[in-house]
């Protein structure tokens, strides 16, 4: 496998290969997960605040939390063994490896790595294809990141099943945060409610204000009451 270093600034970055790397939309949805976070870091003597990252990849959310968070303790699962060999050079290189650990997991097996109700910060850029639509990927990789994957015996998730997973692993009033096609706005709005995860903050992106929304990011909380704050467009142009 051919890895390839990408600086982050501050002496942090990540390895990717072919296979596995990220996008514009991972970057964005760092920035709007850390935004979920308490401004300030946690009292002496409290815990740490703890973040995991469901499909964590080549290990880019993980980084970008930990660069900017001193604080913050972080899991990544992830189902595919070189991406999460990746994330955990990754981790190594830029200095967190005492501070973020990689799990050989199913997202959908959450209970095998991590437990229940630990973790105050949830974030996924999960598969934005439903089962069945759209040209599937060439690759397993490609089809993993990108399409959904309903049978349990395929490597792979829907976006239920990320959601499930958040919601047990996430303390009651901790935050899901995730990016998706707007077009499947109102699916993933719903199975957030199914799974006990109130949706409590929406943003679109646009590459120009005469746009359609490219993306939607979203935050959730477990056993928030209802009521959505809809942010200002986020305007981003191409580079």
């Amino acid at each position: 496998m051919e890895r390839q270093w990408e600086p982050l600034g501050g002496g942090a970055g990540v390895w990717m290969s072919e296979a596995h790397r990220f996008g514009e939309d991972a970057l964005l949805l760092a920035r709007f997960s850390l935004e979920a976070l308490p401004a300030k870091p946690a009292a002496a003597g409290r815990p740490a605040l703890r973040a995991v990252d469901l499909g964590t990849g080549c290990g880019i959310l993980p980084v970008l939390w930990c660069r900017e968070r001193p604080e913050l303790q972080v899991d990544g699962l992830e189902i595919q063994p070189e991406a999460a060999e990746l994330a955990r050079l990754s981790a190594q290189d830029s200095g967190f490896s005492g501070r973020i650990r990689v799990h050989d997991a199913d997202l959908r097996r959450w209970r095998e790595a991590l437990p229940p109700g630990s973790m105050d910060l949830a974030a996924m850029n999960p598969p934005y294809f439903p089962a069945g639509g759209g040209a599937v990927c060439p690759g397993d990789a490609s089809r993993i990141a990108r399409h959904e994957t309903a049978d349990p015996a395929l490597p792979g998730c829907t976006f239920s099943d990320a959601a499930r997973a958040a919601a047990g692993l996430l303390r009651h009033g901790g935050r899901l945060c995730f990016c998706h096609r707007p077009q499947r706005a109102a699916d993933v709005l719903l199975l957030l409610r199914e799974a006990g995860l109130e949706p409590k903050r929406l943003r679109f992106v646009q590459r120009r204000i005469q746009d359609a929304p490219w993306l939607l990011l979203c935050e959730a909380r477990k056993g928030g009451r209802p009521g959505l704050q809809v942010e200002p467009v986020l305007l981003q142009s191409p580079k």
